[in-house]
């Protein structure tokens, strides 16, 4: 029986942390890559239907683009684009969420320049206090710092940014700065039972879900008021 030499190959240790840069490379590469890049709620089609400002209605798959204020309805036959003048409700069924969303067009005054204009929101809980959002694609420039040799990387990324407001007793639309003392102020009427509530369920004035469950926690206790 033929005995076999297997040739041990060195490898030098500074060839190692070249190895960690070339797959930190890759990993990079594989990030940004437009096959892989990540398809936001705003840029797939889902399964709805919208009513128009006639009372009309109409079902097929929608688009949205809350950035511009367009939705588009594509059915068998064509694709319409309409904006909030034209529609006054559309709900879809996002994959994404695994949940219906539904979006009203409703009048907002932009305090930069004093005008009131009808833009599309999504309500994300209803009550006597009001939870509304609107979304929006960003690109920003991460640094990725490494210890190769290949010395620091940087590369775009793009994050879906999330901007809330309150409506107070069906009045005007009023911004929300994601801060937990401007929260407190919106719910002053049950303030400490609130602030007890965030601090028990360890939960944040910024995140879209946790702002739903402390929307929906307050108008809980101002019902039972009732």
């Amino acid at each position: 029986m033929m005995n076999l030499i297997i040739p041990k190959h060195s490898r030098p240790a500074s060839a190692i942390p070249n190895c960690i840069g070339i797959l930190t490379l890759v990993c990079l590469w594989l990030i940004n890559s437009p096959a892989l890049a990540q398809n936001f709620s705003s840029e797939t089609w889902h399964k709805g239907f919208l009513v128009l400002e006639s009372g009309d209605s109409a079902a097929g798959e929608l688009k949205y683009n809350l950035e511009n204020d367009l939705l588009q309805l594509r059915t068998a036959e064509t694709i319409k684009t309409f904006t909030p003048r034209n529609v006054v409700y559309f709900q879809l069924f996002d994959e994404n969420f695994g949940a219906y969303r539904d979006f009203y067009s409703l009048p907002y005054q932009q305090v930069s320049n004093n005008y009131e204009a009808l833009l599309f929101f999504e309500v994300l809980s209803e009550g006597d206090l009001t939870l509304l959002s609107r979304e929006r694609v960003i690109t920003e420039t991460v640094n990725q710092y490494t210890n190769s040799n290949f010395g620091n990387y940087t590369y775009n990324r793009r994050r879906l940014v999330y901007d809330y407001f309150y409506v107070q007793n069906k009045e005007k639309i009023v911004d929300y700065g994601k801060r937990k003392k401007e929260l407190l102020k919106l719910m002053q009427r049950r303030s400490q039972e609130v602030k007890a509530f965030m601090k028990e369920n360890r939960l944040d004035a910024d995140r879209r879900r946790d702002l739903i469950e402390i929307t929906s926690f307050y108008n809980s206790l101002l019902r039972e008021q009732l």
